[in-house]
């Protein structure tokens, strides 16, 4: 791979394909803004061939050729060695950062709270120490711990587009969105209702296949609840279930 761009990404960067013209092999015929400086005059006709294949370049007119590198040198007013130089430095600069290990502390689940490693289960959040007597085992820990995190919240999200559901079907989506909302600020989840609520506003066709069950199981619910004897009793059950969520979210 190279370390230099591609040359017709080059002559865009200078807006030198404003206007071209194909050539045979794949080239581009371009006005050689070189001819002014060599010949004496501007070049008007196309004289400039860019081989994307070769990344070089040539003009017929004031016979400039060379590869990527010194195209970027005669454009930028520097010597072809100079670019190579200041290239090889960028690329292993970027070498080096890609080779660079990340730290521990960059883990995401290092980012979570300690009350958020408990509520997965952890008895707490591990701490440099164990990096330091056993760093193997303590970067399984940290991809353990970051599993379980996102099941949690998968759980979660589920959880609140439940709810949701339960609050609309019984006409009483305050007290829904609150009891969700507590649920955002104990567990640290941000967008909980949100994400449930763009879920319901999709066509159902498009709805995940979990969301569809919970929707068959809150109408079959709500439908039994209606036809029981004591279809006012056990709806008004559910009824106080939503303002019991209401008052703890108070």
């Amino acid at each position: 791979m190279s370390i230099f761009p591609e040359i017709l990404d080059v002559a865009n960067g200078f807006h030198l394909l404003a206007q071209q013209k194909a050539a045979p092999r794949g080239e581009i015929r371009i006005h050689c803004p070189f001819c002014a400086e060599i010949v004496g005059i501007a070049d008007r006709g196309f004289h400039l061939y860019l081989n994307p294949v070769k990344n070089t370049f040539h003009c017929f007119r004031c016979q400039v050729k060379g590869g990527v590198a010194k195209f970027i040198g005669l454009l930028q007013g520097k010597g072809e060695q100079e670019v190579i130089d200041e290239y090889k430095a960028k690329h292993e600069a970027a070498r080096r950062k890609k080779r660079k290990k990340k730290t521990w502390e960059e883990h995401p689940a290092m980012k979570l709270s300690a009350h958020q490693w408990k509520l997965m289960g952890f008895l707490g959040k591990i701490d440099g120490k164990m990096f330091h007597t056993n760093p193997h085992y303590a970067r399984a820990v940290l991809q353990w711990a970051w599993r379980e995190w996102q099941l949690f919240t998968s759980e979660k999200s589920k959880e609140a587009f439940h709810v949701l559901l339960l609050g609309k079907y019984l006409a009483n989506e305050k007290a829904a969105e609150d009891f969700v909302r507590k649920t955002e600020k104990e567990t640290g989840i941000e967008s909980l209702w949100e994400r449930a609520v763009k879920m319901h506003q999709l066509p159902k066709d498009l709805w995940a296949e979990w969301a569809k069950r919970a929707d068959v199981i809150v109408r079959e619910l709500v439908e039994a609840i209606r036809n029981e004897e004591k279809a006012a009793d056990l709806e008004g059950t559910i009824q106080r279930e939503l303002q019991q969520m209401k008052e703890r979210t108070a």
